[in-house]
């Protein structure tokens, strides 16, 4: 149904679950027309398959500039962006396809930020501009932007809630930190973090079952539990050091952390403690480094 819903919204414009059966047998009357309708579902749904799978063949037709950033899409699992990744899939040459997965990358983060990647606001103007790409009204990535840039998140906005963020998902909690540290090195890729979990781990530098008399600043567990969870308070470690650390304090870590090949890592030992003043003032600074990671 899911499927079904996506082709059909980026074909019409926002349809909802509710809607679909009644639109779809408003608009498919004669034989030709479900014989039609069947082939395009049949044609599509490989392509819709491979939204869902980083490793599907279709990306082998495609740059790995492209594959890397559909690796983060379909990890990120974002509905909204479907219809339009569809239409576009379908339509655009593939460098467009390139600039737009980018874009769309760039897009979902801020939406993720804010909250509002679920609004019925982004997926209907989302929609529409996938109708655009099939009627071949919108033909680049450019011209995506220009027709939902209204909806998209400006650097100050993002700036503001990506400084107060928390992030509970560890796989988002890397992708964040992994493409921060990738921005702030700038042509050092040999340095990037590696994606896999079982070589490198994220660490929070205040544990999440941290004994209050250990750590500045932290007098519950209720301030453990709201400052643990916020980007600032987490690090990527290779993952011998990180199995070092452990639940010790901040003073037996920060030898770790001071020798991390990573430069967002070790830069948390230049702190003498770390609490929640520390944790904050780092966050704001990832969220202008975020602002050009990720940007509009």
């Amino acid at each position: 149904m899911t499927y079904l819903r996506h082709f059909w919204s980026s074909k019409q414009g926002l349809t909802r679950e509710k809607d679909l059966y009644s639109k779809i047998k408003a608009s498919i009357a004669t034989e030709s027309e479900v014989s039609d309708f069947a082939v395009q579902l049949e044609h599509e749904a490989v392509k819709y398959a491979a939204l869902t799978n980083p490793e599907h063949e279709l990306w082998k037709g495609y740059d790995p500039a492209t594959r890397n950033n559909m690796e983060v899409l379909i990890e990120l699992n974002l509905l909204p962006n479907r219809p339009l990744l569809l239409a576009a899939i379908e339509t655009f040459e593939p460098k467009e396809i390139r600039s737009l997965s980018a874009r769309l990358v760039n897009w979902s983060v801020r939406a993720l930020t804010l909250g509002t990647i679920n609004s019925g606001k982004i997926e209907d103007v989302y929609c529409n501009v996938a109708r655009s790409i099939r009627n071949s009204n919108i033909t680049t990535a450019r011209e995506v932007y220009d027709n939902i840039v209204d909806v998209i998140a400006g650097d100050a906005e993002f700036e503001a809630e990506f400084a107060i963020t928390r992030v509970t998902k560890t796989s988002l909690a890397r992708y964040y930190l992994r493409s921060l540290e990738k921005h702030s090195r700038g042509k050092e890729p040999e340095n990037v973090p590696n994606p896999n979990p079982d070589e490198v781990n994220l660490e929070h530098v205040l544990p999440r079952n941290a004994k209050s008399e250990e750590w500045v600043g932290i007098t519950n567990s209720g301030d453990v539990a709201a400052w643990t969870h916020r980007i600032g308070n987490m690090v990527l470690l290779q993952k011998g050091s990180n199995s070092r650390l452990g639940n010790k304090p901040f003073s037996d870590k920060r030898t770790v952390l001071a020798n991390s090949a990573f430069v967002l890592t070790a830069e948390v030992a230049q702190e003498e403690d770390w609490g929640p003043e520390e944790i904050d003032r780092r966050q704001r600074r990832l969220a202008k480094l975020a602002v050009a990671t990720w940007p509009r």
